[in-house]
């Protein structure tokens, strides 16, 4: 009952939305698409649902009010987590998501262990939340399984490396020194590197660019995030052995991540 209340609800506002803006017949379709949506979840029928999502526009339901949308659909996926967050500035997102999603249990509910960890990957590379947030990041991912916190091209990746390796992290000499690890490294050098010494770190008032490196255990990874060909590996430092400074200049390696960078955007 709550949920035909919510969808009646959430239809009249359409139904006034599409009454100011002059465009009846576009709206009334899109509310046709939603209730379509909605029912094909609720009879776990996934795949045609999810060809009717790319039909819907998700920017313009979002922006009517996303608490409807929310409390309406019967299961929260991937997908629609992803529209909503679209629909927002990306500055906030962290404390977005813990408050209208993680902290609400008729929301959270909603969602699977997988898509609750696809929501955090997520919001902490959109918004980058403070030093403390990261490290509650890492213990949050901790809980779910691997098969949750990796999508399977990320689970790919992990797996061909070995029980133990290297990693790097391109940081300054000031980190280094306070011993304040942070919890993004890289298994690729390069990537490393253009961190450290890019030009936008190189012109600052930081202090001096290096690139540490150091010994992981492969179970100690906690996610691994390839979104932007940053092959980011979500590790607690603690748990890194043998942190030391790589150098303190870049290489050709350099260079290499940057044109192939540069290929990609292009």
């Amino acid at each position: 009952m709550a949920i035909i209340i919510n969808m009646i609800n959430f239809v009249c506002k359409l139904k006034r939305r599409e009454m100011s803006n002059n465009n009846t017949m576009d709206n009334t379709s899109q509310i046709e698409l939603f209730q379509k949506y909605c029912s094909l979840l609720k009879k776990q029928d996934f795949d045609n649902a999810n060809t009717l999502f790319n039909k819907i526009d998700w920017f313009r339901f979002c922006k009517v009010g996303y608490h409807n949308v929310l409390k309406t659909v019967p299961v929260i996926t991937e997908d629609l987590l992803l529209s909503i967050f679209c629909s927002r500035d990306s500055r906030g997102l962290w404390d977005f998501y813990i408050d209208n999603f993680i902290l609400k249990v008729s929301i959270r509910r909603k969602m699977s262990p997988k898509v609750e960890a696809f929501g955090w990957k997520h919001v902490y590379q959109m918004d980058y939340p403070a030093r403390d947030d990261r490290f509650i990041l890492v213990s949050i991912l901790s809980k779910y399984s691997l098969t949750d916190r990796m999508t399977n091209e990320e689970l790919d990746y992990y797996n061909q490396f070995s029980e133990e390796f290297t990693i790097y992290r391109g940081t300054n000499e000031e980190e280094f020194e306070s011993k304040e690890f942070g919890v993004s490294w890289t298994p690729e050098q390069k990537v490393a590197e253009f961190f450290a010494f890019r030009e936008e770190e190189l012109t600052s008032e930081r202090s001096k660019r290096i690139v540490l490196a150091a010994t992981v255990h492969k179970a100690d990874i906690v996610t691994c995030l390839l979104g932007r060909n940053e092959y980011e590996f979500i590790v607690a430092p603690e748990r890194l052995l043998d942190i030391h400074v790589l150098l303190n200049q870049r290489t050709n390696l350099y260079d290499i991540y940057v044109d192939e960078v540069r290929h990609i955007r292009l």
